[in-house]
């Protein structure tokens, strides 16, 4: 099949015996092969890009929880003053940090679905949802949460009552 229809094209484009082909053809194994290709360096990229995300959005968990310590010293060492423990405060921040990380990988998932259905409808693919990978990205995402926040928290925890209240 595949010599008959090169035979075919050799004569559509007026090409002579030993002139080389001015086109390609494919098999059904080949194209397969191409597009299993193209697949492989999607999901390729997709890992690349999610590590990415996270890195960033760790890095930027971090950052703001900093700056969160810095600017609630005061609140802090009233708490302290007051009978807050260390364990409390950083509970606090762990918390919170946690919590910005879950809205973040939430709204990243459900990004990511959307865009999943969309490209599944118009590239006319199967739409595959992983329940385990879903949950597996919600985890991750709040474990960097935690990771990342665990420094800030434990500065806050570490807040000197007399140094803040002296200001």
């Amino acid at each position: 099949v595949e010599d008959a229809a090169r035979e075919i094209l050799r004569r559509r484009h007026h090409l002579r015996p030993g002139q080389a082909d001015d086109f390609t053809l494919l098999t059904a194994r080949q194209s397969q092969e191409l597009q299993f290709q193209a697949l492989e360096l999607v999901h390729t990229l997709g890992l690349i890009a999610s590590t990415v995300c996270f890195a960033v959005g760790g890095m930027g968990i971090l950052s703001i929880m900093i700056l969160m310590v810095r600017a609630r010293r005061l609140e802090i060492g009233i708490r302290r003053a007051v009978g807050g423990r260390r364990s409390q405060i950083l509970g606090q921040f762990l918390l919170e940090s946690g919590l910005m990380a879950g809205t973040g990988g939430t709204l990243g998932v459900f990004s990511s679905l959307a865009l999943t259905s969309a490209v599944s409808a118009f590239g006319n693919m199967p739409f595959v949802l992983d329940p385990l990978l879903l949950a597996g990205t919600l985890a991750a995402s709040a474990a960097i949460g935690l990771l990342a926040g665990s420094y800030p928290a434990w500065q806050a925890a570490r807040v000197d009552i007399l140094d803040v209240l002296r200001l």
